[in-house]
């Protein structure tokens, strides 16, 4: 769906605009900041802390790519003018100053080895676009760890 850039005040399409009009070489001076390892303290999901039914596993960000279901959102591109572009809005600007995010949550399928997300398409994306070439994500327990070898 659209986004009717009409319905916003002037300082959020000032914030729209400024991340929208990033270039490349911009979008790649951000680091994507991960509440994982010894940020979980900044994780704002407790199925992430430890002891949970959620394990992390650092991924191959490319290849994590190429596997996944990412339904209408285009993996090429921040912003497209989508209703949900405020996402990539959000993440950027967090991360730009040095926040720290929840990781994604997949479900891999072992038979066509494709990614589903539970949580974390955007953040997936913006990370991609960042140019980071791994990324941590939530794997539940039950699944086995060694069946994602093709992502690493």
């Amino acid at each position: 769906m659209k986004l009717d850039l009409n319905d916003f005040d002037k300082d959020e399409l000032k914030r729209y605009n400024r991340i929208k009009n990033l270039q490349a070489k911009e979008l790649q001076e951000i680091t994507p900041r991960w509440a994982v390892d010894e940020h979980v303290d900044k994780c704002s999901h407790p199925d992430f802390l430890p002891n949970s039914d959620y394990i992390m596993v650092n991924l191959n960000l490319p290849k994590l790519i190429s596997s996944s279901q990412f339904g209408e959102l285009n993996p090429s591109k921040l912003i497209t003018d989508d209703i949900n572009d405020w996402r990539y809005v959000e993440i950027i600007e967090r991360w730009g100053k040095g926040k720290f995010i929840d990781p994604p949550t997949i479900t891999p399928h072992n038979k066509t080895k494709q990614i589903t997300y539970i949580d974390g398409r955007h953040r997936t994306i913006a990370a991609y676009l960042t140019g980071a070439q791994t990324i941590p994500v939530a794997v539940h327990k039950t699944f086995p760890i060694e069946n994602l070898d093709y992502l690493k």
